[in-house]
């Protein structure tokens, strides 16, 4: 029987749907925000594609897998793969408040574990996430914490932005072209929870860290 499987969440520009037809082939549809993305980790569609991909409708791409090569495709390591990529973290494109800061060729992808607070299906705000309680007490309540506490949150913390980093379309570690590893914003550096972050997901991934300096502060 047919069966066809989407990933995505509400706000988000990651978008793929997987089609295993009565065939036995298979089609997989994505946003072209994250097309590279698909690609990058899974070179082995295209390689076992005798069409390649293919540009669809509503900005998407498609590619398509005949019955006689879906050998050469895991595809429930794919769905497993795209139930957190897709299901669990948030893909963000340029919003109203930023658009106007950027030529549009700075930023390539820009990935949230998860939302500050759950929803229901109707977008109903709920409590918030484990990831959104975690970073608001350790914004706002880190001297009133146990060390206990304190471990908790940085772990969960630190562990979405290592599968982030790992989710990101980046090649050459460990090569002269390795990506880098740099906080935003720069002012006061080392005292900045994202300054600490940023350190250990270089340190844990091997990676160059950059410390940015502000020579200019903007006054208001």
């Amino acid at each position: 029987m047919a069966e066809s499987t989407v990933f995505n969440r509400n706000r988000s520009a990651f978008w793929l749907r997987v089609n295993e037809n009565d065939d036995g082939s298979l089609n997989f549809f994505v946003s072209q925000d994250v097309a590279a993305v698909v690609k990058h980790h899974f070179p082995e569609l295209e390689q076992a594609s005798p069409t390649g991909w293919k540009q669809g409708n509503n900005n998407t791409e498609n590619i398509w897998v005949p019955e006689n090569r879906v050998d050469q495709v895991d595809v429930d390591e794919i769905k497993q793969w795209a139930q957190f990529a897709g299901n669990q973290c948030v893909w963000l494109k340029l919003g109203n408040q930023l658009q106007d800061h950027f030529s549009g060729s700075e930023v390539d992808y820009c990935i949230a574990g998860d939302f500050n607070f759950t929803t229901d299906g109707s977008d109903t705000i709920g409590p918030r996430s484990v990831l959104g309680e975690a970073e608001f007490q350790l914004k706002y309540h880190l001297g009133e914490l146990t060390q206990e506490k304190k471990q908790e949150y940085c772990t969960v913390m630190s562990q979405s932005l290592l599968d982030a980093f790992d989710l990101l379309p980046l090649r050459g570690i460990g090569t002269p072209e390795s990506p880098v590893v740099s906080p935003i914003p720069a002012q006061e550096g080392a005292s900045k929870l994202a300054w600490a972050f940023a350190k250990h997901v270089a340190e844990r991934k091997g990676v160059d860290f950059i410390e940015p300096r502000l020579l200019v502060q903007n006054h208001r």
